[in-house]
């Protein structure tokens, strides 16, 4: 299944940082880093004037307290229902549903970053917009170095390890079995690199635009840019996500139907303990530590 510097920049970017940090481990310390890891992290793309920083950091701190009131709370109370429902097992369309409401999560979030940042996007000096843009056209070429020159082969070597990653961290050691099962999800997937890197250029191209333009036409362009995270998909891209999310969710669906006892304990554990970390980090309401 496949990936806050200054006044800047794409949304994407503030939902890998934030889901990275929370799935790579349920970790409530770093969680509670936030207000100072997100701007180091993203100070790859931007450099922020002493002036702006207190409005930067104004912005930052709505984003954040927004997510721990509104939305952890929201993604115990998911886990707990998937929980409850993989104990009873689920259906292909079950699976579907998960993914649909892991999107609807990745919109709230992508459009809020635009609610707190687009003003401040806005106002960037004429140097600011030539290096966020310099630097996302940057990332973009490591993408396309990385996902698209070596070629559908090794794009889909390269998923099914992750992938493997991924459900080792959720399950423990597959069997032969469920490995063999990766392999023909890999298999089916339809490769979707190529088209995504279009989208990245084709809403790099937006703020670029955007940057031309005068102050309230700009926020107004740039506030669009997050509204809808596929509003530069092609038909074609929708068409093959669809396809993909059919594809994993009958993988998923027909691994999960496949968990020994210790699997299912080692995932309902891992389940609990992200549900006991929102539910926490939710109350600490103005905590950093």
């Amino acid at each position: 299944m496949k990936n806050i510097s200054l006044t800047q920049l794409r949304a994407g970017l503030v939902i890998l940082c934030l889901s990275v940090l929370l799935s790579a481990c349920s970790n409530r310390f770093i969680y509670n880093q936030l207000d100072w890891l997100v701007p180091w992290y993203l100070s790859d793309y931007v450099t922020l004037e002493n002036y702006q920083k207190p409005e930067f950091k104004a912005a930052l701190n709505q984003l954040l307290l927004w997510h721990r009131q509104t939305q952890l709370p929201e993604y115990a109370d998911f886990l707990s229902q998937a929980a409850d429902q993989i104990a009873l097992g689920v259906s292909a369309e079950q699976v579907q549903q998960f993914m649909h409401k892991g999107d609807d999560f990745a919109d709230a979030l992508f459009q809020q970053f635009g609610v707190n940042f687009a003003p401040l996007m806005a106002k960037m000096t004429p140097e600011q917009q030539t290096e966020l843009l310099e630097n996302l056209s940057e990332k973009t070429a490591e993408y396309r170095e990385k996902f698209i020159e070596p070629g559908k082969t090794k794009a889909i070597e390269y998923g099914v390890d992750k992938m493997r990653d991924f459900l080792e961290d959720w399950l423990g050691d597959l069997t032969p079995a469920q490995q063999q099962r990766l392999q023909r999800w890999g298999q089916d997937a339809v490769w979707m690199s190529p088209d995504f890197y279009q989208n990245r250029l084709a809403w790099q191209a937006r703020l670029a635009d955007a940057f031309k333009m005068p102050e309230n036409s700009r926020l107004t362009t740039i506030k669009a840019l997050f509204e809808n995270r596929r509003q530069f998909w092609s038909d074609e891209l929708n068409q093959k996500m669809a396809t993909n999310q059919s594809v994993f969710s009958e993988f998923l669906a027909d691994l999960l139907s496949s968990l020994d006892a210790s699997q299912k304990q080692y995932l309902q554990r891992k389940l609990q303990d992200f549900q006991d970390d929102f539910t926490q980090l939710s109350k600490q309401v103005g905590s950093n530590s």
